[in-house]
Order: structure tokens, then sequence, then C-alpha cells
């Protein structure tokens, strides 16, 4: 027997482990789960010991498997970042991961700053509404909107995230929206990020059910399109201060009514519990910090 494990064979399994499925392992290593149970049978002969149970539809570890598991992982993951290290050294580059809508609405206007304070920086920019895996994927640092509570990440907050009603100085105008109760004659324009039209028109009018449900509305699947729409005096948009700055500041969109509506999801920077940080890495995240404060 070689002193060493097949290589193929231990990331296989440390991807079936992780993610208790073949199937889902093959999709991050970009092959097929036939290919997976093939590397892991081969582990396991050389092994002489059963690392899963398999049956239809479901795939559990042994208490083999899990303690094998529990003793590569640390040494797999000192391999990773040995690897990433000399690759940095190589080449200064950091990826940030955030929101489409916090990309294009509150860091695309930053990007210069960003780039005069980093010219020797790539930045690499992931788009992306999912929460990331900076221990397994290619992102440094991300912005991330979610309740903060995730084990597998550290979080700095932030930003609350308070749904604030805004519109165009005409529509208020031409829509006489002085009060909330006369959002019933305007169009309400939805987003998948803030569903919260219904919530904050109970909490904040005497309109009943039936008639909030009469209001006129556009939905919108990207909070930045509902935004262009509002700017447009097409609606009114309930969305987060962060993402329409801009536009508060160029007054082609306004506050109404001073209501805000807490949606119990924050705004946080986010980072690998288990890898260290670059120094580029952790200058780019202070700087981040910095554009909140």
């Amino acid at each position: 027997m070689t002193r060493y494990p097949p290589m193929r064979a231990l990331l296989a399994f440390e991807a079936a482990a992780r993610l208790s499925s073949f199937t889902l392992a093959a999709a991050e290593l970009s092959v097929t789960p036939g290919a997976i149970s093939q590397q892991v049978k081969k582990l396991e002969e050389w092994l002489g010991a059963e690392l899963f149970v398999r049956e239809t539809r479901q795939l559990t570890i042994t208490d083999v498997g899990e303690h094998y598991y529990q003793q590569i992982l640390l040494p797999l993951n000192q391999i990773a970042q040995a690897s990433e290290n000399v690759v940095n050294r190589q080449k200064r580059s950091v990826c940030i991961s955030m929101p489409p809508s916090v990309a294009a609405k509150w860091f695309s206007p930053r990007m210069p700053l960003f780039m005069r304070e980093f010219p020797l920086i790539e930045l690499r920019l992931n788009a992306t509404t999912a929460l990331v895996d900076v221990d397994h994927g290619n992102v440094d640092v991300g912005i991330c909107y979610y309740d903060g509570q995730s084990p597998l990440l550290e979080n700095t907050f932030l930003a609350p995230d308070e749904c604030r009603v805004y519109c165009h100085p005409g529509y208020q105008q031409t829509h006489n929206l002085l009060q909330p109760e006369a959002l019933s004659r305007a169009t309400l324009l939805h987003t998948s990020l803030h569903p919260h039209w219904a919530d904050w028109l109970a909490l904040n009018t005497a309109l009943s059910k039936s008639q909030i449900k009469a209001i006129l509305a556009i939905s919108f699947d990207q909070s930045l399109l509902a935004i262009e729409a509002a700017k447009r005096q097409q609606g009114v948009v309930l969305t987060s201060r962060l993402l329409v700055e801009e536009e508060l500041q160029q007054g082609t969109l306004i506050e109404l009514f001073d209501l805000p509506y807490s949606t119990g999801q924050a705004f946080y920077l986010v980072n690998s519990c288990r890898k260290t940080l670059s120094a580029d890495v952790i200058a780019v995240r202070e700087w981040l910090l910095s554009q909140h404060q």
C-alpha cells in the first residue's frame, strides 16, 4: 500500500461527505455521480472500510466515514490555503460577491473610488443573491442580505434593512400622495427582495385586505428595475435606502411618509471563518466597511 490515498478519490469523498450527496458532489467537481461513486469505492477499498451506507435516494455516512472526514478536513483546508497563498502572491486579485441590486445601485457609483484606492488590485465582482461559499469558492469577501445567522461565516454588520416608500416628486404631485391611504390610487412596484407591500399597508393604513389587494401593482425580480420604474414615474417602490442613495441625492426620488418597515434582515460583510485573509483582502474589507460609516 502506498503512503498516500488516491487523491482524486479523497477529494470525491470530501465533497460527498460535506454535501451528503453524490449528485451534488458531482456537480461541484464537474463529473458524473457515477464517477464520484467509483472514486469513493476506490477509497473504501484502499482503506478497507465502508465510508457510506448507500440506500435508494439516501446516502448516509458511517461512523468510520464521519471520523475520517473530520480528520482529513483540516489538512485539506491547509493544502487549499497554502495553494491559494502562492497564487495570491503571483497575482493580486480580490473577488467580491454581492446581490445584483447592491452591485448596481450601491457599489457601481463607488467603483471609481475603489479603483483609485486600489490601482494594483484586479477586482472580480460576483453578483448573486445566493449566500456565498467563501470556504470552497473563489469569493474572498461578500456583502450578503440575510439574518446573519450562518455559523460558517464571519459576519460584520453593515446596515439595517428598513423598507421605506419612494417615488418621483412629479408622481407624488400627480397622485396627491400626502397620506398613506392615498396609495390606493397609485401603482405599487413590488420586488422579490422586499415583497412587503401588503404588510406595510396593513401596518400603516386603515385599508382592508380586499382594498389592498385591489391596488394596481407591477412585480419585478430585480430591485434596480423597480427603482428605475419609480424614477420614470410609473409607480411607488418599497425598498431599502441603501439602494436609492444616488436617486435621493439627485432628487429623482423622494421618500414618502417617513414610515420605515423592519424586515428582520440586514446587510452583512462576510468572509470565511477558516481561511487566513491576505493583506489585499483585509484592505478591501476595511474599505467596504468605511463606505457604510
